[in-house]
């Protein structure tokens, strides 16, 4: 799977990929993250990450990290984490991706 992100904001931004354990859905991780006041350090204890990039925008510049990561059968959530704003980080998860065979 390859994913590319287009910006529209200043600042700086994470993508992130969690693994979820076998009996957590999706729209749980999704109502985790509405309620929790610090999607960077609050994360759920049902979930683990494997795979974070770095995304930097400014003054019309874009950088960014790549890389790849090894999927076993599961569910996994993709979560792109702003943390340009005033009042913190805000998550926003944006994609779902169930691994059925390895």
């Amino acid at each position: 799977v390859t994913a590319a992100l287009h910006l529209t904001s200043l600042g700086h931004n994470e993508l992130s990929i969690v693994r979820l354990e076998e009996d957590r859905t999706y729209p749980e991780l999704v109502t985790y993250l509405e309620q929790t006041a610090d999607p960077v350090t609050d994360r759920p204890s049902w979930s683990s990450e494997v795979f974070v990039v770095e995304l930097l925008h400014e003054a019309g510049e874009r950088e960014g990290e790549s890389g790849t990561f090894t999927a076993t059968q599961g569910t996994y959530a993709v979560i792109c984490i702003d943390h340009s704003g005033s009042a913190g980080p805000i998550a926003q998860p944006i994609a779902e991706i169930t691994i059925i065979a390895p």
